[in-house]
């Protein structure tokens, strides 16, 4: 039964890439981008590897927190979580080296933040330094519009703009430490779900092609 399962999701997956007389292209791909929810602004980096097969083109890769633009976070880069893209180029005049595109993005993070600040301890008259510990597990998907410029026989610049929706979900480790609930620290600046803006930038690399026989 499983792999009768296996099979069928495989044949979906793989038929509208198995079809025509295009070959594929290994991609790499380094891109940039740029995430706006509310007043927070993060920046990421994004290197990822797929194929291209005609007008259609598909990647994968890890995405790389670089900042917070409002410094709330740690602005060192961090690995969050892995990013899923898909495109569907138009076809452009013979000879044109530019090209628009629509875009699909997913991406899956979880972000784990470690802090330590103090409080006023009435009953002992002092401060007491504590250690907290915030989880936000994040998931966000957009369309968007773009334009490739192919200066290049096997490198190409890609840029695109999206509108998205996010869902977050957040959870707080309380310090062993007494502790006010009060001191609990949100970083995000934006609600449990919502749109969100996304920029992109980047460059992609063409592998030589080759092609697949038909299932």
């Amino acid at each position: 039964m499983k792999k009768g399962v296996f099979l069928i999701l495989l044949i979906l997956l793989t038929g509208p890439w198995c079809r025509g007389q295009s070959p594929v292209l290994p991609l790499f791909a380094f891109q940039k981008q740029l995430t706006l929810k509310r007043v927070t602004a993060r920046t990421f980096l994004i290197p990822a590897v797929g194929i291209q097969k005609g007008n259609n083109m598909i990647l994968a890769g890890p995405v790389i927190r670089i900042a917070q633009l409002d410094n709330a976070l740690s602005n060192k880069p961090i690995l969050t979580g892995i990013q899923l893209s898909e495109a569907y180029f138009f076809p452009n005049k013979k000879n044109s080296r530019l090209q628009f595109y629509a875009v699909y993005f997913s991406k899956y993070q979880e972000i784990e933040e470690e802090w330590t600040g103090n409080f006023w301890a009435p009953l002992q008259k002092q401060y007491i330094d504590y250690e907290a510990e915030n989880e936000e597990t994040i998931w966000e998907n957009s369309l968007g519009a773009g334009i490739s410029w192919n200066f290049h026989r096997k490198l190409r610049l890609d840029s695109s703009i999206g509108l998205g929706y996010y869902l977050s979900f957040t959870e707080w480790e309380e310090p062993e430490e007494s502790f006010n609930p009060s001191q609990n620290k949100d970083y995000r600046g934006y609600r449990n779900n919502g749109l969100f803006y996304s920029f992109q930038i980047g460059v992609t690399y063409k592998f030589n092609g080759f092609f697949v026989r038909k299932i």
